[in-house]
């Protein structure tokens, strides 16, 4: 049975230069490692299972590796995922949102502006959505994505999004809101 400690202490070299070969940056590299040993800590009972320890944390090294990649090509920091202290928006401000939201909705085309308001703004589920339609539900996912890029785009032009400690702040930049 290997439990993390012992884990780390007999394959961090190992990770380490696997991770660095893979990343090419030291910082990046050990906040791989450290994430990979944390995720160990969480799996013990996994860890103390398997067979082969250091096959099993090359699996979650790479998919830590993945995670670390997809972050970066979202333009999100590292940890963002754990940020959840944004304070709501206020009755007004969120009015405010929904005032310049709607119009930009609307001029999306039907089908990706369907696909948006079915999901995102009445919650449905897309399964429900490609059913309803008789289609697939990769086509759904396809036009709520798209919808939503399109979204961030008239979003983007027409409207003032700024993060304060208030909250988000969004003003119209002219009047296509």
């Amino acid at each position: 049975m290997t439990t993390p400690e012992a884990a780390f202490v007999a394959f961090k070299d190992q990770l380490s230069r696997y991770i660095s070969k893979r990343l090419g940056t030291t910082q990046d590299a050990d906040d791989i490692l450290q994430e990979v040993f944390l995720r160990a800590a969480r799996n013990e009972e996994k860890l103390g299972e398997v067979e082969k320890p250091l096959a099993w944390l090359f699996t979650v090294t790479n998919s830590v590796i993945v995670d670390h990649f997809r972050k970066k090509a979202r333009g999100l920091p590292q940890g963002a995922e754990e940020i959840e202290d944004i304070p709501a928006p206020s009755a007004s401000r969120a009015q405010d949102f929904v005032r310049c939201l709607l119009p930009l909705v609307n001029t999306l085309p039907d089908k990706y502006r369907d696909a948006v308001v079915y999901v995102d703004i009445k919650g449905g589920a897309q399964n429900a959505l490609a059913k309803e339609r008789g289609v697939a539900i990769s086509t759904v996912k396809s036009q709520v994505q798209r919808g939503r890029k399109m979204l961030k785009v008239a979003i983007i032009e027409c409207c003032h999004v700024e993060m304060t400690e208030a909250g988000v702040d969004l003003s119209p930049k002219g009047d296509c809101c």
